[in-house]
Parts: structure tokens; C-alpha cells; sequence
């Protein structure tokens, strides 16, 4: 079955890399006639949560425990030329308890998000909330 994503989601996308005051979305994928679709969920902007330790602390909140979902984060870094950037990162949030059905989906149609959405620095398959460290993540991509 053919998966697209909803011009929503890219104009948010296109938003967050311009204008950079999201700090993360989520995305869920839903059933269409013949298709299944990628649409928005939620979306976190800058001024509040303010931390990096106040954003994961409320992801992990976000994240449903049965449930798949995809998560774009915009992440401030420094780069290996001491420069501040903006950094995105694809979350794939596949909890191990889900559905077996449904982390398949979500785990093969990452590919149409990397194809979709240039400027993606880095992208993780989580399967539990203390899988991700968002301190981590961004020495990982403020070294690239």
C-alpha cells in the first residue's frame, strides 16, 4: 500500500527550517482509500518549553506507549567549527510493546521522510523513552 505524506506536514517542515521556531513535531500516519497518509499531530514551538531537559522531559510524556509515531526535532547545536546551528532529527518512535503490524510500517516508511524532507542531520529508531537522550543526540549531530 503507497504512502504519502500530507502537505501539512511538509509546510511544516518548510516552516521549522525557515523560520526555526518549532522544536519538534509529531506525525502519525492514518488510513486512506487506498493509501495511507502522514499527517500532523502535534507541534511544540520555542518560547515554552524553554531547556533542552524540559522538551524531552515533555516527548517523553507525549509519547504513547503502544503506539508508533514519527518525530521531527529541530535541535540548536554546536558545530565542530564552534558555530551555532540548527540541526534536525528524525525520531522514529516505535515502542517494543506495540503492534508488530504497525512498527513494520513505520520502520519501512521512514525512507519517504529522508526522501521528502532534505536537511535531515540523523535519524533514530527508539523503542522505549529511555532510549533517547536529547543531550546525546546533539553531540551526536554537533560533531558531523
Amino acid at each position: 500500500m503507497k504512502i504519502k505524506i500530507h502537505p501539512d506536514v511538509m509546510m511544516d517542515y518548510e516552516m521549522m527550517k525557515s523560520k526555526r521556531q518549532h522544536k519538534y513535531s509529531i506525525y502519525t500516519v492514518k488510513e486512506e482509500v487506498g493509501s495511507r497518509v502522514v499527517v500532523m499531530e502535534r507541534v511544540v514551538m520555542g518560547d515554552n518549553p524553554t531547556t533542552e531537559d524540559d522538551i524531552e522531559a515533555l516527548f517523553r510524556s507525549e509519547m504513547p506507549a503502544l503506539e508508533c509515531r514519527y518525530v521531527m526535532l529541530n535541535l540548536r547545536v554546536i558545530s565542530t567549527h564552534q558555530c551555532q546551528v540548527d540541526k534536525f532529527v528524525l525520531l522514529i518512535w516505535c515502542p517494543s510493546e506495540g503492534e508488530q503490524k504497525e512498527l513494520d510500517l513505520y520502520y519501512s516508511c521512514r525512507n519517504v521522510f529522508r526522501k521528502e524532507m532534505t536537511g535531515v542531520a540523523r535519524e533514530y529508531i527508539v523503542n522505549h523513552p529511555n532510549d533517547v537522550s536529547f543531550k546525546q543526540i546533539i553531540q551526536d549531530v554537533g560533531s558531523e
